[in-house]
């Protein structure tokens, strides 16, 4: 079952992930979509998706408690803005300094390595200076990583090799 919420204006938004979350590459494209892209020479590890797919599937979100819109997939926009409307409310004292989601990029930014999720709009990082790759350490409130796991998102802080600041629409390392 999806839960649903209907904004002001009776339109039904959801507020889970309302599909299975890829675990390949290959099922990765057939949930977010697939494009065309080109390498950039800087910075190392971008890349430039090609017309019109990030017009197609990337929104801006925007909530008074991200520092700037969000770029995020279209079909995650919906949990994502619900968990995030939650967190105002559950989370008051806790600052989203940063929030970056879609950047297209290889992991890691290694031009050897796969396409990042970011690529996809598919993921998003919260607050990196503070929740580093590599380290159990965060500043994430327990409350806040619950609302966006409710809503079917992943943690990167559960992983063998801790990614505390990501949280992304696919299973594992998709």
């Amino acid at each position: 079952m999806t839960c649903v919420n209907c904004n002001r204006r009776g339109v039904t938004i959801k507020t889970t992930i309302g599909f299975q979350l890829p675990a390949n590459q290959a099922e990765l494209e057939a949930v977010f979509g697939k494009f065309a892209f080109h390498h950039l020479t800087e910075p190392l590890g971008s890349i430039e998706i090609d017309a019109p797919w990030p017009a197609k599937n990337i929104v801006a979100i925007h909530h008074p408690i991200l520092p700037r819109q969000v770029e995020i997939h279209r079909f995650i926009a919906g949990p994502f803005r619900d968990a995030i409307s939650r967190i105002a409310y559950a989370c008051p004292d806790y600052k989203i300094v940063t929030c970056t989601g879609f950047v297209p990029r290889h992991k890691m930014h290694d031009p050897a390595k796969g396409l990042s999720l970011h690529s996809w709009g598919a993921a998003f990082d919260l607050n990196p200076s503070t929740n580093k790759y590599g380290q159990r350490d965060h500043d994430l409130p327990e409350t806040l990583i619950k609302i966006f796991e409710e809503r079917g998102f992943e943690w990167g802080g559960r992983w063998s090799t801790p990614d505390p600041m990501h949280f992304q629409a696919a299973k594992g390392g998709a």
